[in-house]
This record gives structure tokens, sequence and C-alpha cells, in this order.
């Protein structure tokens, strides 16, 4: 999944690095874009909630986390965020690469 999601996002950046400026200051273009890294940032969301109850949540006897479901969620939830602050680096990188490869 993290590879698909990553491939995805940059052939999106892709895509718009490439575009005409202007359209990139227009302010349809701004709210569609706004638009789709909200729907993004649900279904990441969701797709967390899913994986980490999925790999942790195995003793329905109580209404509450037993100690062990509690530790795997703190651990399934530190390792997404992890994994979301090195694509958002990985990111970083390859955009100022871009931009000094324009120069």
């Amino acid at each position: 999944l993290g590879t698909v999601v990553l491939d995805d996002f940059f052939v999106v950046y892709a895509s718009i690095a490439n575009m005409d400026p202007a359209l990139l200051q227009n302010p349809e273009f701004e709210k569609i874009m706004a638009e789709a890294q909200v729907k993004d940032t649900i279904r990441m969301y969701n797709s967390l909630v899913e994986r980490c109850f999925h790999a942790c949540a195995t003793d329905f006897s109580t209404r509450s986390l037993t100690n062990k479901e509690e530790l795997c969620m703190y651990r399934c939830v530190d390792k997404f965020m992890r994994h979301s602050s090195r694509v958002q680096r990985v990111f970083a990188e390859q955009h100022i690469q871009q931009q000094n490869q324009g120069q």
C-alpha cells in the first residue's frame, strides 16, 4: 500500500510540476487541489484505522483494549506516522532536486 500511495503521489506531483504556472495560480485549480488533499487525508486516516484495528484488536470480550492491544495500536500508529514523515521528507527532497535542475 505504501509504495502504491508514494508512486501515485509522485505521478500527481510530476503532472502538476509540468503544468503552466498560470494554471497553478487559478483559484478554481487551488480549490480542486485543496479538496483532493482533504480526500487523500481522510483516505489515509481511514486506512490507518482499518490496518491498525485488524492488526491489533483481537479480544472482543471486554469494552476496552487490553494492554497488549493498546501497545500494538501505539506501535502501529507510530509506524504510520514515521512512514508519513519519511514520505514528506522524500517529497521535499524531490521537489528541491527538480527546482535545482530547472535553474
